[in-house]
């Protein structure tokens, strides 16, 4: 099918047609591939769009195996949609973590966390200790000393808490 004779079907069915552009580049791949009668695949256009036939078009292999065996456009598109729902269910399965995972995670950043802020405090309380530094520095550091012991307190309780299972609630889904 030539450009001419698909925008007019398009235009003639749906009101709108595809840029001679985009049917270089992507409907007409996909055409040549199904070997669809024309007014179905002018059906498949105008109902799916462009993003439909993008994703057709993006492996054209597989279209052309399809179509042989029997598929119509459809089918085809259909069973596309299928594999990506597939590809997503995998990926975010994948990527997602128990709960007993979470809590090994959330326990070992808060141990870090812990371990920075120790550093911090012996940190800022050695420059709070050293007399040749100004007053305005040493008292910087004593506040910046009584910040960092606040939070260690607040790791440790927090790890506390996620052993003890006191914050099982923030894991229930």
């Amino acid at each position: 099918m030539m450009y001419t004779e698909f925008n007019n079907m398009m235009i003639e069915r749906f009101g709108w047609s595809f840029p001679e552009e985009i049917y270089r580049c992507v409907v007409e791949p996909v055409y040549m591939a199904v070997r669809e009668d024309k007014s179905a695949f002018v059906d498949y256009c105008g109902d799916k769009d462009l993003n439909g036939l993008e994703m057709l078009a993006r492996d054209i292999s597989t279209v052309v195996q399809m179509a042989s065996q029997g598929h119509d456009i459809y089918a085809i598109h259909e069973e596309f949609i299928k594999q990506r729902i597939q590809v997503y269910k995998d990926k975010t399965e994948s990527n997602t973590l128990t709960i007993s995972e979470m809590k090994v995670r959330l326990e070992d950043y808060l141990t870090d966390a812990s371990k920075n802020a120790v550093e911090n405090v012996n940190l800022c309380a050695d420059i709070a200790e050293d007399e040749r530094l100004p007053d305005t520095i040493r008292r910087e550091a004593e506040e910046q000393c009584t910040y960092h012991r606040s939070r260690v307190t607040t790791y440790a309780s927090l790890i506390v808490e996620l052993r003890s299972g006191d914050m099982d609630h923030i894991f229930s889904r």
